[in-house]
């Protein structure tokens, strides 16, 4: 993955694909910093703002995270992993 990144830096999928990879390693910090490259890249990547909350769930951050949930929640409407994801929050 990291090697895709070197090869295209600017692309929001893989910035967003690298944070779900530092998120599965248990590494938060690193997966927000990939997320918020990608939605620097790309503002209304509702997918990066799903992996960047779950990140913030990690480190704790449950207002944040609820935050970023319903940033995606108003970009894209009822999608259904997102409401998912925003009921095991507790919202």
């Amino acid at each position: 993955m990291t090697q895709a990144w070197l090869l295209a830096p600017t692309s929001p999928s893989i910035n967003r694909d690298l944070g779900h990879l530092y998120y599965i390693l248990r590494q938060p910090r690193r997966a927000i910093e990939c997320c918020a490259k990608a939605l620097e890249l790309q503002s209304d990547f509702h997918t990066a703002r799903l992996v960047m909350a779950l990140a913030l769930e990690q480190q704790e951050r449950f207002e944040d995270a609820l935050s970023v949930l319903r940033q995606a929640i108003t970009m894209v409407g009822e999608d259904p992993p997102l409401l998912a994801t925003l009921g095991s929050e507790g919202a």
